[in-house]
């Protein structure tokens, strides 16, 4: 149900037409939950570290893209 839900978010951003970009995080190490941001569009845009949370990947989607 991940990425499903997901898509449907994204979808609904997508139609506001207000909404440019999307981001989330996640752990370096959940290749499972980046699997299925990429599956919506998602993709790396940098790591970075938060003392609490440890290595994290953000990742983008960009609701202004039509490919």
């Amino acid at each position: 149900i991940g990425p499903k839900a997901l898509l449907v978010l994204v979808s609904q951003l997508r139609q506001r037409g207000d909404v440019p970009l999307v981001g989330l995080s996640s752990s370096v190490q959940n290749l499972f939950a980046q699997r299925a941001y990429a599956k919506v569009g998602f993709h790396i845009l940098r790591e970075y570290h938060v003392p609490v949370y440890g290595q994290l990947c953000l990742m983008v989607c960009s609701l202004n893209d039509t490919a």
